[in-house]
């Protein structure tokens, strides 16, 4: 549809450039024409169709650009619309809906009759009372969208492709299972219904015995007809009620017009018949055997009725829904008789609608079904072509029904803009005429200037409508538009440049020049596409920046309050753990994760996009921190002296100070990466963090937090080490001090291990039971503080303790930006890494969950809520899966549950904090130890990228090996490049590959992996599988001599050395011409017989026969120049000879130095010679190469030096007379290529093609052929075109 009046006119100003260079270069027309249509309209085919399956155009600039590409469509030949069945009224007062109908041309006629009688069918169906209603029958999914018909839904938007497709994809051919529910007989008495009967619990079923004797694939495959019976059983059953309840109703019809009868139920009556009948024959054929060996047959026999009866009445459907929202609004007599028709038991409160709409749900189910008896159904089965056929047949059918929908929508929308046209004085055009669709419409600027005392310029409203083959330029004013200027589009519009700058016009400024108007004189106009902001701009420019405006205002609590609340605490028990456990990885005090568990999610509130994620700690982030802060403030820093004298014990007080600021200085500056990036639009960088990258990453950084708590559970102090290989190092030194264990801080970590262990596989095994998972480290900590206190582990055998928990919130401080040099390569990589794993998450529950994050805007929530976070002494954070997982699985449904569990954190860092102070640390080492269980169950990528792709295997182990020695920083830096390197080797050696013609095709494909293929003679389609660029422009030339056979340097050099050669020979055929000439002359002169003379002349002759001799044995390979019927002469090449060998020198000596016509004549006895050595012992005769087509179709971009190699390319082949074509380049390489100067006199752009098959008809067409068919196209009656 068109865009409406408030269509934001500001992008079109990105598409001015492209208008302005088609219109310069009137031949770039038909080369963009040829680019941009031939793949999707051909002969014969359906430009409304096209309008409908494509998007329009996001601007009214564009549009004229888009339309204009397809100059050379034919509009002219439309399919035939389907015939209306009924056709709605339409009010003065109603602009919605129209009127198309047969009955509005007629000036007088009669008032509209009753439709004719409609045969009734004399049947009395055994299984229509045992299904229910078919509304009931259908899947919930499907039963759901009908019941919101009853709110918002239209039945326009249920026949659109869109709901097809929804609906293809949500019916299974499975065996449906409806609700039991209470029917109807037609007499409109309550009945009772059994649940729907199964094919194995008929009663004939049961007394023959079958189920014994069939295989479970047999009894399957009878379920699955049956279905269709018991399906359409049900349909007739909500048709009957559709027709004998509402349709016949004296009470409803009375508040109707007759017209608006019609057009309410249509054919419906007809529809029913159909559906009796089909019911008829296939209960008939169930009697006959119960055992059906198919019924294929009978669906292709009722097809036509289907097709007579259904495409009608759903085109009709829209005109449905504009009277039954009509009715509804202006109608109360109908609305009260409508209430009560829909109150009765027999209609099981389902809805009018719900009645209306079911013939095309219907259709589509019978295809649905036939498709599941198909797969069931043995190949070697009689059955299966009838099948075929009956599933080809109800699929045409369904086609037709959307193509009969959407053609209607097109014509509505021209006679609502027909009556919204005002044309005044002007001649009237109209707008419903065959072929003719809008394209696209909306609002621009035209600018005036005035000169005078001064130049003023001012702006104007105009609103543009264009067409295919019309624009028109007019004025709004209320609800219509008066008509200015109106031409024929787009032979008479045109689009000229303005030189912006120098006029002082705003930069979005064309020309629009109209050669022929309405009146038959040009007129022009500049017009203005404003990028300035407007309200719906600026809204949505707010909206996607605080997020948060747009849902909150949405929020029901009766609907999303108590899942986010049980969420939100599930999730603020599980921060409280893992926030102090996961701040000992990043070396600092406990009560530093909790706040970092606070602040962030509170931003992440405001500014983030995804509802599901939890934004906190994560294990990984906390071992990059770690690695920074002990970095800049080693222990060795920080020893305390006596007197003069250092100690070896360490400040602990003074070292987490400076740690704590160091982490701060890098979050924030991590923050701000992310936050630029996230306001360039820079949010893609996350994508060459590809999967194995991050997860080999994620399992190397989990090996680090491993050796990095194995300090706090043996209790012993390695030293600390930096740089490269600091986890080897690391390592040995615990190793070298496992015989200091403390054995009590060993006990609590095994006995904390062994708990958590056995807690959470007992909460997995329970979680299908329990409502929210137990936990388990809550429990564990707070167990661990009780008897940690009242044992006094701490005092009595010195067991490690958190220490003191000081209660309340501290002040915000500025980070020390002293630090920012040091830490900024790490800050990088902690934005990038927190970056890769939060929007992973929350794309995965998006998807799942069906709504859209904003990769950008979740970079700057990211950044905002690390910056804001570093003010308050928090750590890099990011989404945690443990705890994300947890909020999406106890209902979660918005970021209120981050709002939840940040309270949780409060209340314990304002009144529980201090009752952790006597946790020991080896309990929160053991929590990072567990926790990290399912990070190294990533090792099992191995196996699986082994079997699937070993460049990703090789990309996984490179990255887990730098990460692992290295450290994080320096290993993502590493991972990184050789992930690009992969990406380049890929390019650098892509696969290049010769492509045949798939027979009676257009497909052409590789000759080497598909040996069906064809070679079509005289012609090479060469593709690679890269696009061609710096790295590989070299290699891509070799590869086509390659695969062509043609040596290019030396069939120049040869073309050159035989033209010279020829020189020669004309020179010394002109000498022995004059000599021959001289003794004649001396013949006639000289009568006496001279010896001397006679002898002198024969020693000439000899020389110049040894001269031709040693010519002939110069090349051993041969060249043959051949005259083509054109008279063009072309060289062809033989291939399989050595240049140097002498095998064909006697061949040489018998050309005597000319060049051979081949076949010129069939008693040329050289030229057989020349045949039969070149095909017996020269091994294979290279075909008559005349034309090579680079399929470019994998090419998104080309540099300069490709475009040199292309140039490189034309102009060698050229020499040897091959014509080089370019096919299925895309609109942005043809830009490239104009921009680098590619085409020129001799490469122009008819060397361009749409397609490859458009290349090889020209070629064939050209150069000629004798033995490829050439294929015409046709279009049969569906609109498709065939060869």
């Amino acid at each position: 549809m068109a865009q409406s009046d408030g269509t934001d006119e500001a992008s079109s100003a990105n598409m001015i450039a492209k208008l302005i260079a088609y219109f310069e270069d009137p031949h770039s027309g038909d080369s963009h024409t040829l680019l941009e249509c031939s793949d999707t309209v051909g002969p014969g085919s359906d430009p409304l169709n096209l309008s409908m399956n494509h998007n329009p155009p996001l601007d009214i600039s564009s549009a004229i650009r888009s339309v204009t590409a397809m100059g050379t469509w034919n509009f002219g030949k439309m399919h035939a619309l389907p015939k209306l069945f009924s056709v709605p009224a339409r009010s003065e007062d109603d602009s919605h809906s129209t009127l198309l109908t047969d009955h509005d041309t007629r000036e007088e006629g009669p008032e509209y009759t009753e439709e004719e009688e409609v045969p009734s069918v004399s049947f009395r169906s055994k299984y229509i009372h045992v299904f229910p209603l078919y509304q009931d029958y259908c899947l919930q999914e499907v039963k759901e969208d009908l019941q919101r018909l009853n709110t918002k839904t239209s039945l326009s938007e249920l026949v659109s492709p869109q709901y097809l497709q929804g609906l293809q994809s949500r019916l299974s051919p499975q065996q449906s299972s409806p609700k039991q529910s209470s029917s109807s007989s037609p007499d409109r008495h309550l009945i009772r219904v059994v649940p729907c009967t199964l094919w194995q619990d008929l009663e004939e079923v049961k007394e023959a015995g079958l189920l014994g004797r069939l295989t479970p694939g047999q009894i399957r495959l009878q379920e699955c007809m049956f279905e269709l019976i018991g399906s359409e059983a049900s349909y007739l059953r909500s048709l009957r009620v559709a027709v004998d309840h509402f349709c016949a109703s004296k009470a409803l019809k009375g508040t109707l017009s007759q017209m608006e009868h019609h057009i309410l139920f249509s054919n419906i009556r007809h529809v029913k018949a159909a559906s009796e009948t089909f019911l008829m024959d296939l209960e008939m054929r169930l009697g006959e055997s119960v055992f059906m060996s198919q019924l294929g047959d009978i669906v292709l026999e009722h097809s036509p009725a289907f097709r007579t009866h259904y495409v009608p009445y759903v085109t009709n459907m829209m005109y449905q829904e504009a009277l039954v929202n009509r009715l509804l609004q202006h109608n109360r007599d109908f609305v009260s008789s409508l209430k009560q028709l829909e109150g009765e038991p027999v209609c099981q409160r389902q809805s009018l609608k719900s009645f209306l709409v079911l013939p095309f749900q219907r259709i589509t189910r019978i295809k649905l079904i036939l498709e599941s008896i198909l797969k069931l159904t043995e190949a070697e089965s009689e059955s299966v072509s009838y099948l075929e056929k009956a599933k080809e047949v109800i699929h045409e059918i369904v086609r037709e029904c959307n193509e009969g929908v959407h053609k209607m929508k097109l014509i509505e929308e021209l006679v609502v803009l027909e009556m919204q046209l005002d044309f005044g004085k002007l001649k009237a055009v109209p707008l419903v005429v065959s072929g003719r669709f809008l394209v696209h419409e909306g609002p621009l600027s035209r600018l005036t200037v005035e000169s005078g005392y001064s130049t003023r310029t001012y702006l104007t409203r105009v609103h543009l409508h264009l067409f295919n083959d019309l624009l028109i330029i007019s004025s709004k004013k209320d609800q219509h538009f008066l008509v200015e200027y109106h031409a024929d589009f787009p032979t008479h519009v045109h689009v000229a440049q303005l030189k912006t700058e120098a006029l002082g016009f705003p930069p979005e400024s064309f020309l629009l020049r109209l050669s022929q108007t309405h009146t038959g004189r040009p007129t022009a106009m500049i017009l203005v596409a404003h990028s300035r902001c407007t309200v719906p701009r600026l809204k949505g420019g707010v909206l996607s920046t605080f997020p948060i405006l747009y849902w909150l205002p949405k929020y029901s609590i009766w609907d999303y309050g108590m899942p986010d609340l049980i969420s939100g605490i599930s999730v603020g028990i599980m921060h409280l753990p893992q926030g102090m456990a996961y701040a000992l990885l990043a070396s600092l005090p406990p009560v530093f994760g909790l706040y970092t568990s606070l602040y962030p999610a509170l931003i992440y509130f405001f500014f983030g996009t995804s509802r599901h994620i939890s934004i906190g700690t994560f294990a990984v982030l906390s071992i990059m921190v770690g690695s920074v802060t002990e970095r800049l403030a080693p222990d060795i820093d920080f020893l305390k002296t006596n007197g003069t004298n250092v100690t070896e014990e360490v400040d602990i007080s003074a070292r987490d100070s400076y740690r704590v600021q160091v982490a701060a200085a890098t979050t924030v500056l991590a923050g701000l990466i992310q936050v630029v990036l996230g306001f360039v639009k820079f949010g893609f960088v996350g994508t060459y963090l590809s999967e194995p990258l991050v997860r080999a990453y994620t399992t190397a950084a989990a090996a680090h937090a491993v050796v990095a708590q194995l300090k706090y559970i043996f209790g012993v102090s390695p030293a600390r080490f930096n740089g490269p290989l600091t986890l080897v190092y690391t390592l040995k030194d615990v190793c070298l001090l496992l015989p200091q264990t403390h054995l009590p801080t060993l006990a609590v970590s095994v006995v904390s291990v062994v708990f958590l262990i056995a807690a959470k596989e007992l909460n997995s095994f329970l979680s299908p039971k329990l409502p929210v998972p137990i936990p388990v480290e809550l429990i564990t900590i707070m167990a661990a503080t009780l008897i940690s206190n009242y044992g006094h582990l701490n005092r009595n055998y010195t067991v490690p303790v958190v220490g003191e928990i000081p209660s309340g919130l501290s002040s915000p401080r500025v980070p020390d930006v002293s630090l920012f040099n040091e830490v900024i390569g790490d800050a990088f990589a902690l934005a990038l890494v927190a970056y890769a794993i939060s929007i992973s998450l929350g794309k995965t529950f998006a998807l799942k969950h069906g709504y859209k994050v904003d990769s950008n805007q979740e970079l700057v929530a990211l950044g905002l809520s690390n910056t804001v976070g570093g003010f308050f002494q928090c750590y890099a954070v990011c989404a945690s899966m443990s705890r994300s997982l947890i909020q999406e699985s106890t209902g979660g449904k918005t970021q209120m549950a981050g709002i939840a569990s940040a309270v949780i954190v409060l209340v314990t860092i304002l009144k529980l904090g201090p009752l952790f102070q006597e946790l020991p640390k080896a309990v929160l080492a053991s929590i990072v130890f567990v926790n990290l269980k399912g990070m190294f169950k990533q090792y099992s990528d191995i196996i699986t990228l082994w079997r699937s792709n070993k460049t990703d295997l090789v990309l996984w182990l490179v990255t887990w090996v730098s990460t692992l020695l290295f450290n994080l920083d320096l290993g993502l830096a590493a991972s990184l490049m050789f992930a690009l390197l992969t990406v380049i080797f890929r390019t650098q050696l892509p696969t290049y590959s010769l492509l045949g013609n798939v027979d009676g095709s257009e497909l052409y494909v590789d000759m080497e992996t598909h040996r069906e293929v064809r070679e079509i003679p005289g012609i090479t389609i060469f593709r690679s599988s890269a696009t061609v660029y710096f790295a590989n422009a070299e290699l891509y030339l070799e590869a086509l001599k390659e695969k062509s056979g043609l040596d290019i340097s030396k069939m120049i050099i040869y073309k050159r050395r035989q033209e010279a050669k020829e020189k020669r020979r004309q020179k010394r055929a002109e000498r022995r011409a004059k000599r021959k000439a001289k003794r004649e002359r001396r013949a006639e002169q000289a009568a006496v017989f001279s010896v001397e003379e006679e002898a002198k002349n024969w020693r000439d002759t000899s020389a110049e026969k040894d001269e031709q001799n040693r010519a002939g044995r110069e090349n051993g390979t041969v060249f043959v120049k051949p005259t083509t019927p054109e008279g063009q002469c072309r060289w062809e090449y033989l291939k399989g000879c050595n240049p140097d060998s002498a095998s064909l020198g006697w061949m040489s000596e018998r050309m005597d130095g000319d060049t051979t016509t081949l076949g010129s004549s069939t008693e040329d006895t050289l030229s057989r010679d020349l045949e039969r050595i070149s095909l017996g012992s020269l091994g294979k005769w290279s075909w008559d190469i005349h034309s090579i087509i680079l399929d470019l179709s994998t090419a998104n971009f080309i540099d300069t030096v490709a475009i040199k190699t292309m140039k490189n390319i034309f102009q060698d082949f050229s020499e040897i007379d091959v014509d080089v074509y370019m096919a299925g380049c895309q609109a942005s390489v043809v830009q490239q290529l104009e921009l680098g100067h590619f085409f020129s006199e001799r490469i122009t752009k008819r060397h361009l093609f749409a397609s490859v098959h458009d290349a090889v008809l020209f070629c064939l067409d050209h150069r000629g052929a004798s033995s490829f068919p050439k294929y015409e196209r046709f279009t049969d009656g569906d609109g498709s075109t065939k060869l």
